[in-house]
């Protein structure tokens, strides 16, 4: 098969038109800061069986785009930009490292595993393929409900802050939702855990205010935390983990 090869660090905006034969990563892709890579609808970007990362520090904007192979990382890092819609993704990884931004609309995601550790990044109207297709900060959960999942889907989320009224439904065929670091209900804040799934977690600390009912919490370290500010509303949860503590000064209840 024909391709034409692509890699190497951009030097000028570049955009990528050819639909006749694919773009094959011959080698890493760097799209530096103030860079603009553009990539039209119908091109075919391909990596072979040798891991291809696309760096983007500048601007990558793909649109009607198919990502073939199983070896294509895309990191967005500094205050890069990604913007992809209408796309359809094979690979690797997609990461989108904080500050940087962008957004992933309308498109399929087989096994590709997409990790945000920005606030800033927006995922809407995707379908994914794999079952365990998400690594994400814990204000990023909400902006999941408008994508679909494959049955027994779990979603991990890394250490963060809840720092508003947040509530958190179950998601259609999302069976899990594993906490990977600890989780801190803000003073002021609010977080409330609708039935529907299980919650993997290690330590979730309640400045604020927790709700959850009929709920399962799994795993060995799990423990729930009210501080003296704190107020915890539990009831009809199935439990296994190492503690429930109320600090001194905290509030709530624990029924059922």
């Amino acid at each position: 098969m024909l391709t034409i090869p692509l890699g190497g660090t951009l030097t000028s905006d570049l955009t990528l038109t050819d639909t006749s034969q694919p773009y094959c990563l011959t080698s890493d892709l760097v799209v530096p800061e103030g860079i603009t890579l553009t990539v039209l609808p119908g091109v075919e970007i391909h990596t072979d069986f040798i891991l291809r990362e696309i760096t983007v520090r500048g601007t990558m904007i793909a649109t009607g785009v198919n990502f073939t192979g199983p070896e294509t990382d895309i990191d967005v890092r500094d205050n890069g930009v990604l913007h992809i819609d209408s796309s359809n993704l094979e690979g690797d990884a997609i990461t989108f490292f904080d500050p940087s931004n962008g957004f992933i609309t309308n498109s399929n995601l087989t096994n590709i595993v997409v990790s945000i550790d920005s606030e800033n990044v927006a995922l809407d109207g995707n379908s994914f393929g794999s079952t365990s297709p998400l690594i994400i900060v814990p204000s990023q959960y909400t902006d999941l409900y408008d994508n679909s999942f494959i049955t027994g889907t779990r979603i991990r989320m890394t250490y963060g802050h809840v720092d508003s009224t947040t509530i958190w439904d179950s998601i259609p065929n999302v069976d899990r939702l594993d906490l990977a670091g600890d989780l801190i209900v803000s003073s002021g804040a609010s977080l409330t855990l609708q039935p529907g799934f299980e919650i993997e977690a290690s330590e979730i600390f309640v400045d604020g205010i927790l709700q959850a009912n009929n709920l399962e919490f799994i795993g060995s370290d799990t423990r729930l935390i009210a501080r003296s500010s704190g107020q915890m509303i539990l009831s009809n949860l199935d439990i296994s983990g190492r503690e429930i503590v109320f600090e001194d000064g905290s509030s709530g209840s624990l029924t059922n």
